[in-house]
């Protein structure tokens, strides 16, 4: 099914990690799903009167948890870039090489079994590519892991990884309607492409919609950030169903394995199954593959990031 995308047009103020006064009394004012009111990490003033407790730093006259402020990252005045992620304890660019930087990462799921098996695979690549391994947890897009208005707020420290993309991913469609996607599904159902959001201009030439089938797509993969919870949203998806199980399968063969030199931050790549692994077909024509992406097929990077 071709992606559709919704435009949010009200955006909330992020995941709040936690508020508390500087003596330990929790404050009382909260936000939208009772998240309280301010800045992620940040809590009450503090000066030299008044001191922080606990593991909280005062910056800039606030108490800060500087392991989950991607504005004070691992110390006060240390804010991240657009192009990069907080992991706790420092800023690292937003690319391939460093996807295992975080300790955790939560898996987004959505009503799509699909898409569910897409960020399964996508999640277990960073188990068992990384070391240490990170700890991979699930949890349902309908759950805390989302803002008010959609916005990923795993936060600091913690990767949300997407199968699928904003058909049904709410967090692909606030990635992409919110311009921080930097590779992005532009598609009326009958022609679809991808669009580098940088430039304006198509990773590759249109193709059909109907041209694609089970055992011939395109994907692409991509790091963004959402900005004020300092999530690294960690995506994969398919112009198809296909493309996104082909993207699942293709970042835990291919991408994270081989991430050590990776300097990029998507990549757009085109899926054909290997024939002669299917059988005969029932119509008597030539066998197209089995289905389902392995390593017999030929995964080709039609585009990527500079």
């Amino acid at each position: 099914m071709a992606s559709a995308f919704v435009l949010v047009t009200t955006f909330g103020a992020g995941s709040v990690v936690s508020l508390v006064h500087c003596s330990g009394t929790p404050a009382k004012a909260t936000g939208g799903k009772g998240n309280p009111v301010g800045a992620v990490g940040e809590s009450a003033p503090c000066d030299a009167t008044h001191k922080c407790s606990g593991t909280l730093h005062c910056c800039e006259s606030f108490c800060t948890d500087t392991a989950r402020d991607p504005r004070n990252c691992g110390a006060c005045g240390v804010a991240c870039t657009a192009s990069q992620f907080c992991t706790g304890t420092k800023c690292d660019n937003a690319i391939f090489t460093n996807l295992c930087a975080n300790p955790k990462a939560t898996i987004d799921l959505d009503q799509y079994p699909s898409d569910n098996a897409a960020g399964v695979a996508l999640g277990a690549a960073l188990t068992t590519s990384c070391s240490p391994a990170v700890a991979v947890g699930q949890a349902s897009q309908l759950s805390a892991i989302l803002g008010d208005a959609g916005q990923p707020s795993t936060g600091v420290g913690d990767t949300l990884v997407v199968g699928g993309g904003g058909f049904g991913q709410i967090a692909v469609q606030y990635l992409d309607s919110s311009g921080l996607s930097p590779i992005f599904l532009k598609t009326d159902g009958v022609m679809a492409q991808y669009v580098v959001r940088a430039t304006g201009a198509p990773a590759f030439a249109a193709v059909m919609v109907s041209d694609l089938t089970a055992h011939h797509d395109y994907f692409f993969v991509e790091l963004a950030v959402e900005p004020q919870s300092g999530t690294l949203c960690f995506v994969g998806a398919g112009i198809e169903a296909p493309g996104t199980a082909a993207a699942g399968y293709y970042a835990s063969a291919q991408l994270l394995p081989n991430r050590a030199a990776d300097m990029h931050s998507w990549e757009a790549v085109e899926w054909t199954d290997a024939p002669g692994t299917g059988g005969p077909a029932a119509d008597g024509g030539a066998d197209l593959g089995d289905g389902i992406p392995n390593a017999g097929d030929t995964f080709r990077v039609v585009a990527s990031s500079p």
